[in-house]
């Protein structure tokens, strides 16, 4: 997208030739990865779009702190005036000028409404003047508010409904964190917008509204249709705070990252160990095969030890309470059994260990 608006590739040639050698370079990444981890299914189809094999591709969300935004949990759209949200740096790309043509149509057909901008407006001085400028001409400066840099948490405790305008994001925490406090969200289609709003295949059903970049009528009806019905407005908060809570927990996540550190160091020392000391290439298989089954292991006991809120892995998996623990995996081959374990390189004590004994010849 940078390369399509640079104003210094007017050329339609270089233009064409930039465009492809930065897309080599991308095969080229793909191709090098041993493991590919994005952040949406939406992600993974354009990577394989664009070359990389599915799967090399692990999808791996963004995460919300969930109790952080439980005390903003309240019930949404009973009382006017109705509070209509965007947060958001102001700059071009979060088109701050198609919420405010938004709000003067929501402002006709609901009256009873205000709106905040909430975030910086210093990232682009000329576009926030425009804004302003925009805004008077509107006549909205008595609805709209920007706030500058603000505490989100104090304006999602009285927010209804939060609006996301952007022609770009990835996974936009502004929705997940509006989810996370049980607001509804109209938010434009873009990045991993859709799942978050709608799921996929997650039976919780929507938690707002997806609607066209740049779709002024469209993002305007669906805010009026949430402000006039508050049943719809809290089942879309509701359904949002379920989503996140069963699949975007930042402890989720984690867990996810660390079970994929583990396996990788697993699967690479045994897999170095073999070719260094195993010739018989049947006994290597089947120490693969043990070796996998052993990751595995580790992946599902992992979690249980790792603990949410923590600055690091306590408990059994670290006996001295070590903060920011750091694990290492060893490895040995004595001739008669190989061990594979996995220790706090501060008190070395394991949390995961591993036996396969076999016959010399």
């Amino acid at each position: 997208m940078e390369l399509l608006k640079a104003g210094w590739l007017e050329d339609p040639y270089l233009k064409e030739m930039w465009i492809d050698f930065f897309s080599a370079i991308c095969l080229w990444q793909y191709n090098s990865c041993d493991r590919i981890i994005t952040l949406s299914q939406g992600n993974k189809y354009l990577e394989v779009e664009y070359g990389a094999r599915a799967e090399k591709i692990m999808v791996v969300p963004n995460g919300i702190e969930v109790a952080r935004f439980k005390e903003a949990r309240c019930s949404r759209c009973t009382k006017d005036p109705r509070m209509v949200g965007f947060v958001g740096r102001v700059d071009n790309v979060k088109d701050i000028k198609t919420f405010l043509q938004v709000m003067a149509i929501v402002k006709k057909e609901y009256q009873k409404v205000e709106a905040w901008i909430i975030g910086p407006t210093d990232n682009q001085p000329e576009y926030y003047t425009e804004c302003t400028e925009l805004l008077d001409i509107l006549g909205l400066n008595d609805t709209i508010t920007f706030t500058g840099i603000a505490d989100v948490l104090d304006y999602y405790k009285k927010m209804d409904v939060l609006v996301l305008t952007s022609i770009k994001e990835a996974m936009p925490l502004v929705v997940m964190e509006a989810m996370a406090c049980g607001i509804p969200v109209v938010t434009t289609d873009v990045g991993a917008c859709n799942e978050l709003v709608y799921g996929i295949d997650d039976s919780i059903g929507p938690a707002g509204i997806v609607a066209r970049i740049r779709d002024v009528q469209a993002i305007a009806a669906a805010t009026v249709k949430i402000l006039k019905d508050g049943k719809l407005a809290n089942d879309f908060g509701e359904n949002g705070i379920k989503r996140i809570e069963q699949l975007y927990r930042e402890d989720l996540i984690i867990k996810q990252y660390f079970n994929i550190y583990i396996r990788r160091n697993l699967m690479a020392g045994i897999s170095f160990l073999l070719k260094k000391h195993i010739k018989r290439p049947h006994l290597a298989s089947f120490l693969m095969t043990e070796t996998e089954q052993a990751s595995q292991a580790v992946g599902a006991l992992v979690p249980d030890h790792f603990l949410p809120g923590c600055d690091g892995i306590v408990g059994q998996s670290c006996h001295r309470q070590v903060p920011n623990a750091v694990f290492s995996c060893d490895y040995l081959c004595n001739g008669s059994f190989f061990s594979h374990f996995i220790s706090c390189i501060y008190c070395t004590q394991p949390f995961f260990s591993g036996r396969t004994f076999f016959q010399k010849n």
